[in-house]
């Protein structure tokens, strides 16, 4: 079911509501079926919290190419096309790593998949992306033309 086909039955929900509650008002004060008055707020609530999972889905994405996730990948495989050109494969399994995590995170919402990857994790080990650059530049003949600047 789609957002939109939801908000409609949500909107059919609210006039049935308000059906419902000008019945009521003109029941007597003592009779049981005035609880159902008690519904607009729950109704309330769940639209509330409804429109803020939509919204909260609308930013990580609906899709891989929504939201966060389509930046993210874009922005994966901007890098993966650079670092195919820098030919390390540690920084390839590091960033191969990073995209399991990254997925596991998306897939099960959980946040120790982020927490797998902290920036101190790799804060002792070397600046693999600076060694490698400047290797190439001290030995830039193996590089594509034009496609480093450094």
């Amino acid at each position: 079911m789609s957002v939109e086909t939801h908000a409609d039955i949500l909107d059919r929900q609210f006039e049935d509501l308000g059906w419902v509650e000008k019945l009521i008002g003109e029941l007597p004060e003592d009779d049981p079926l005035r609880q159902a008055a008690s519904l607009r707020p729950v109704v309330n609530l769940y639209a509330t919290r409804f429109g803020n999972v939509v919204s909260a889905q609308r930013n990580l994405g609906f899709n891989e190419n929504d939201g966060f996730q389509g930046k993210l990948r874009i922005a994966v495989h901007a890098f993966e096309e650079r670092l195919s050109q820098v030919k390390q494969p540690r920084l390839t399994i590091l960033m191969l790593m990073m995209r399991r995590h990254e997925k596991d995170f998306i897939l099960r919402g959980e946040e120790r998949y982020g927490d797998q990857l902290p920036p101190g994790r790799w804060s002792s080990k070397p600046n693999l992306l600076r060694q490698a650059y400047l290797r190439r530049r001290r030995n830039p003949s193996d590089l594509p033309p034009k496609k480093w600047t450094g």
